[in-house]
């Protein structure tokens, strides 16, 4: 888009005549506001300075030979004036020698015109140079933008350097952790399971050697041993899923959610298949995503729905989204045995449960991963239920 030619749109400009001819500067006078422009007059260069201190002209209609102080003098200290040099100058004057016009041009006005002026030119001329000035204060305005539109720049370009900083620190910061758990990892693998698989190794030759030297109470004790064995290994394998959630380098590509849904409630109905679960997927719902990070959210969600809706003799799992704010909004929702939403607070922090081991089997971990499977991917996850109603859970995919 060009940007409209000034002089077409050009306000009455204010014209100082400086004359100590009065029937002269009136004729002058009467031409220019037949023209729109607002003219004042002066009688002498002294009045001329005084009235362009007052109230500075847009252009300046100058007679030389005057009483005192004459034109090439007040042209002199209007261009000494930094802020009067920028006033275009017309000289006026009787003389029509050469050297009278050069000394003119030299002390700086901008025209020279040998009186009796003629109308037309005199006209003419004004309205060039007025053109001039809109030109110029056009150029000015343009040329200021233009200067606060680099410093701006330049404070957007300072304050991404120091995101970039930050970005870098973090970034150390994040292989660092990255590092540490790495090490928790192989420790957790390693150093954990060391003792764990002593100790089942130890009750497994108990109860095979000496099972019939124990009494009943000894059977238990040694029992649950074992047990606390299997559950301290199925803990560790958790955390080690916790800890691959969230130093997993991300690989993102597109997932069919719908199919991924359907394949692990397909695997949760063989895993039981005494239970009669009416499972629902919308269909066609996609994401771009870590598919391993994504699967293990998923799985999570609805392993945690099939669990909790044990006991329901019509329990139903569905798996949908909707558009919501601008952003797909996906939903894990249930009928089971819900939770108070007073306690909603503590829901995806690790090892924290709502409702007794006895009741419902779990290391209590695998909210904590949905969360953070989910904010790998800069998303949001969040929950809804009501005690004995169900509950639902929600996530978002950027």
């Amino acid at each position: 888009m060009t940007s409209a030619d000034p002089a077409q749109e050009r306000r009455p400009a204010a014209i100082l005549i400086v004359d100590d001819d009065l029937r002269g500067s009136r004729s002058i006078a009467t031409a220019l506001t037949a023209e729109g422009h607002a003219v004042r007059t002066a009688g002498s260069g002294a009045e001329a300075l005084a009235e362009i201190s007052r109230a500075p002209p847009d252009l300046i209609l100058l007679d030389v030979m005057m009483p005192g102080m004459d034109g090439f003098e007040v042209v002199r200290r209007l261009k000494a004036d930094p802020g009067a040099r920028a006033i275009p100058v017309i000289m006026l004057t009787a003389l029509g020698d050469r050297e009278s016009m050069l000394r003119a041009l030299e002390d700086g006005a901008e025209e020279f015109i040998a009186k009796p002026a003629d109308r037309a030119d005199l006209l003419a001329r004004v309205r060039n140079l007025l053109r001039l000035v809109e030109y110029r204060t056009l150029a000015e305005r343009r040329a200021a933008d233009l200067a606060e539109t680099n410093r701006l720049l330049e404070v957007e370009i300072e304050r991404r350097r120091q995101i970039e900083k930050e970005l870098l620190k973090a970034n150390a910061q994040l292989a660092e952790t990255n590092e540490e758990l790495r090490s928790f990892s192989h420790s957790v693998s390693h150093d954990l399971r060391r003792p764990v698989r002593a100790i089942e190794g130890f009750s497994g030759h108990l109860m095979k050697t000496a099972a019939a030297a124990l009494d009943a109470a000894g059977l238990e004790n040694l029992r649950r041993i074992e047990t606390a064995a299997e559950e301290m290994n199925r803990l560790i394998d958790a955390l080690l899923i916790l800890a691959h959630v969230t130093a997993k380098e991300m690989q993102e590509r597109a997932v069919d959610l719908s199919a991924l849904a359907r394949r692990i409630a397909a695997n949760l109905q063989r895993a039981e298949p005494g239970r009669a679960v009416r499972f629902t997927a919308q269909a066609d719902m996609a994401a771009q995503g870590d598919p391993g990070l994504l699967r293990v959210a998923l799985t999570n969600l609805l392993d945690n729905a099939w669990k909790f809706t044990r006991g329901k003799a019509a329990a139903e799992v569905e798996f949908g989204c909707r558009e919501e704010g601008g952003e797909t909004v996906y939903c894990v929702r249930d009928n089971g045995a819900g939770f108070d939403m007073q306690r909603v607070g503590v829901l995806f922090g690790a090892f924290r449960r709502l409702h007794p081991a006895e009741q419902f089997p779990g290391e209590g971990i695998g909210l904590a991963t949905v969360r953070r499977a989910i904010a790998r991917h800069r998303g949001r996850v969040w929950a809804e239920g009501e005690t004995g109603r169900g509950a639902a859970f929600y996530f978002t995919l950027p």
